[in-house]
């Protein structure tokens, strides 16, 4: 808000769902989430990647500086694919002292804290996460509205292929 006043992350996560739900694309939806995820989060940056069989690549990213936007790596060799392959949630408070992270990835960014969600309703399709620029222990309100964006997204996801796949039946119809 520009008056100053405290942003209600709650509302923003309500207006965010609105704005997946009535994406015509999946590019749309990548665009909705781009633009409000940071502040349904809290977040210095966002980054929403995608599966694509073994590698990751990450599609879209909103921050001050952006890091890994149109990259891929191995999913074995990055925090949203181990989100991805393990199908839960990756909190890290601290990025330098944890041992699971790929250290080297994460040495020109600002990113000392980081939270990554994985997005599908089934098996992960992919994931978001989110970073800070300083080390934070991530609080559950905050895990809880991320959560429920990764969720949301997971199922505007799951729409698109419904949607995709009644368009294929419907032109093997004709």
């Amino acid at each position: 808000m520009s008056d100053g006043a405290p942003i209600d992350r709650w509302q923003a996560l309500t207006e965010a769902v609105h704005r997946l739900s009535r994406s015509a694309t999946l590019p749309d939806a990548i665009a909705a989430l781009r633009t409000c995820a940071r502040q349904v989060i809290g977040a210095d940056g966002v980054t929403i990647v995608r599966r694509e069989g073994d590698e990751t690549v990450y599609v879209a990213e909103d921050a001050p500086m952006p890091f890994w936007e149109g990259r891929r790596f191995p999913i074995t060799e990055c925090l949203a694919g181990y989100a991805i392959l393990r199908n839960q949630p990756i909190i890290i408070p601290e990025v330098r002292f944890a041992d699971d992270v790929p250290q080297n990835a994460y040495l020109a960014t600002f990113a000392e804290s980081v939270a990554v969600f994985p997005v599908g309703l089934g098996d992960p399709v992919g994931a978001i996460g989110a970073y800070w620029r300083e080390g934070r222990s991530i609080d559950d309100e905050t895990i809880a509205l991320l959560s429920a964006l990764a969720r949301a997204f997971g199922a505007a996801i799951e729409m698109f292929e419904v949607l995709e796949q009644a368009g294929r039946a419907g032109k093997r119809a004709a």
